[in-house]
Protein backbone atom coordinates (compact mmCIF):
# COMPACT_ATOMS: atom_id res chain seq x y z
CA UNK A 1 0.00 0.00 0.00
CA UNK A 2 1.30 3.06 -1.05
CA UNK A 3 1.86 5.84 1.81
CA UNK A 4 -0.45 9.03 1.28
CA UNK A 5 1.98 12.18 1.15
CA UNK A 6 0.35 15.47 2.97
CA UNK A 7 -1.00 16.92 -0.50
CA UNK A 8 -3.16 14.21 -0.71
CA UNK A 9 -4.48 14.16 2.77
CA UNK A 10 -4.63 17.71 2.97
CA UNK A 11 -6.62 17.75 -0.86
CA UNK A 12 -8.98 14.70 0.71
CA UNK A 13 -9.62 16.80 3.59
CA UNK A 14 -10.65 19.80 2.04
CA UNK A 15 -12.98 18.20 0.11
CA UNK A 16 -14.69 16.86 2.87
CA UNK A 17 -14.71 19.40 5.10
CA UNK A 18 -15.83 21.66 2.24
CA UNK A 19 -19.08 19.56 1.38
CA UNK A 20 -19.51 19.29 4.42
CA UNK A 21 -20.77 22.94 4.98
CA UNK A 22 -22.45 22.68 1.74
CA UNK A 23 -20.02 25.10 0.32
CA UNK A 24 -19.19 25.67 -3.48
CA UNK A 25 -15.82 26.31 -4.12
CA UNK A 26 -16.46 29.59 -5.38
CA UNK A 27 -17.55 30.03 -2.03
CA UNK A 28 -15.03 28.78 0.01
CA UNK A 29 -12.44 30.60 -2.06
CA UNK A 30 -14.50 33.79 -1.77
CA UNK A 31 -14.65 33.98 1.65
CA UNK A 32 -10.91 33.11 2.21
CA UNK A 33 -9.90 35.36 -0.45
CA UNK A 34 -8.13 33.50 -2.76
CA UNK A 35 -9.39 32.72 -6.53
CA UNK A 36 -11.55 29.42 -7.23
CA UNK A 37 -8.60 28.38 -9.65
CA UNK A 38 -6.21 28.37 -6.52
CA UNK A 39 -8.75 26.28 -4.61
CA UNK A 40 -9.23 23.82 -7.24
CA UNK A 41 -5.01 23.38 -7.21
CA UNK A 42 -5.28 22.93 -3.49
CA UNK A 43 -8.22 19.87 -4.00
CA UNK A 44 -6.31 18.59 -7.15
CA UNK A 45 -3.08 18.37 -5.31
CA UNK A 46 -1.27 20.36 -7.55
CA UNK A 47 0.04 23.06 -4.53
CA UNK A 48 -0.19 23.90 -0.72
CA UNK A 49 -1.19 26.64 0.25
CA UNK A 50 0.62 29.22 2.66
CA UNK A 51 0.05 29.30 6.27
CA UNK A 52 -2.32 32.02 6.00
CA UNK A 53 -4.47 30.67 4.28
CA UNK A 54 -4.27 27.66 5.61
CA UNK A 55 -5.66 29.36 9.13
CA UNK A 56 -8.19 31.24 7.01
CA UNK A 57 -9.71 27.70 5.37
CA UNK A 58 -9.19 26.12 9.21
CA UNK A 59 -11.48 29.00 10.62
CA UNK A 60 -13.50 28.85 7.44
CA UNK A 61 -14.51 25.21 7.78
CA UNK A 62 -14.21 25.33 11.68
CA UNK A 63 -12.02 22.48 11.83
CA UNK A 64 -8.31 22.52 13.36
CA UNK A 65 -5.68 23.03 11.51
CA UNK A 66 -4.35 19.18 12.19
CA UNK A 67 -7.67 18.22 10.70
CA UNK A 68 -6.88 19.80 7.71
CA UNK A 69 -3.30 17.71 7.09
CA UNK A 70 -3.33 14.73 9.29
CA UNK A 71 -4.32 11.61 7.63
CA UNK A 72 -7.32 10.63 9.94
CA UNK A 73 -10.10 7.81 10.22
CA UNK A 74 -13.12 9.00 8.58
CA UNK A 75 -15.66 10.15 11.00
CA UNK A 76 -18.71 11.69 10.75
CA UNK A 77 -18.75 15.04 9.90
CA UNK A 78 -21.27 17.26 11.19
CA UNK A 79 -22.90 19.65 8.28
CA UNK A 80 -25.55 22.20 8.76
CA UNK A 81 -28.77 20.94 9.40
CA UNK A 82 -30.93 20.76 6.29
CA UNK A 83 -32.91 23.94 5.07
CA UNK A 84 -35.94 24.50 2.71
CA UNK A 85 -35.21 26.27 -0.70
CA UNK A 86 -36.70 29.17 0.32
CA UNK A 87 -35.31 29.66 3.87
CA UNK A 88 -31.88 29.41 2.37
CA UNK A 89 -32.36 31.92 -0.10
CA UNK A 90 -33.44 34.21 2.82
CA UNK A 91 -30.32 33.46 4.23
CA UNK A 92 -28.23 34.40 1.16
CA UNK A 93 -29.91 37.71 1.05
CA UNK A 94 -29.48 38.11 4.70
CA UNK A 95 -25.94 37.96 4.39
CA UNK A 96 -25.58 40.59 1.70
CA UNK A 97 -27.18 43.12 3.99
CA UNK A 98 -24.72 45.51 5.97
CA UNK A 99 -23.81 44.78 9.65
CA UNK A 100 -26.12 46.78 11.34
CA UNK A 101 -29.18 45.66 9.04
CA UNK A 102 -28.06 41.91 9.81
CA UNK A 103 -27.94 42.77 13.28
CA UNK A 104 -31.82 44.31 13.07
CA UNK A 105 -33.01 40.84 11.88
CA UNK A 106 -30.87 38.93 14.17
CA UNK A 107 -32.79 40.57 17.21
CA UNK A 108 -36.14 40.14 15.29
CA UNK A 109 -35.29 36.31 15.38
CA UNK A 110 -34.46 36.34 18.87
CA UNK A 111 -37.21 38.03 19.84
CA UNK A 112 -39.56 36.07 17.53
CA UNK A 113 -37.84 32.77 19.09
CA UNK A 114 -38.23 34.17 22.85
CA UNK A 115 -42.03 34.72 22.34
CA UNK A 116 -42.60 31.70 20.14
CA UNK A 117 -40.88 29.45 23.20
CA UNK A 118 -43.64 31.72 25.74
CA UNK A 119 -46.30 31.17 23.73
CA UNK A 120 -46.02 27.29 23.25
CA UNK A 121 -45.46 27.01 27.13
CA UNK A 122 -48.49 28.67 27.97
CA UNK A 123 -51.33 26.31 29.59
CA UNK A 124 -54.70 25.62 28.36
CA UNK A 125 -55.90 28.28 30.84
CA UNK A 126 -53.55 30.17 30.19
CA UNK A 127 -54.02 32.39 26.42
CA UNK A 128 -51.81 33.93 24.29
CA UNK A 129 -52.39 37.61 25.15
CA UNK A 130 -51.13 36.42 28.37
CA UNK A 131 -48.28 34.93 27.47
CA UNK A 132 -47.44 37.87 25.31
CA UNK A 133 -47.53 39.84 28.50
CA UNK A 134 -45.16 37.28 30.57
CA UNK A 135 -42.57 38.06 27.81
CA UNK A 136 -42.61 41.49 27.92
CA UNK A 137 -42.46 41.45 31.54
CA UNK A 138 -39.55 38.97 31.57
CA UNK A 139 -37.34 41.31 28.72
CA UNK A 140 -37.38 44.53 31.32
Amino acid sequence: MKPLDHRSVFSRNLVRFRKAKSLTQEKLAELAGITRRQLTHYELLATDPSVSILIRLSKILEVSINDLVEDQPERPVEGPPPVDPRTFRKALEIAELSKEDRGLIYGMINKLRKLSKYQSSATEDQSVAEAQKEYDDDKD
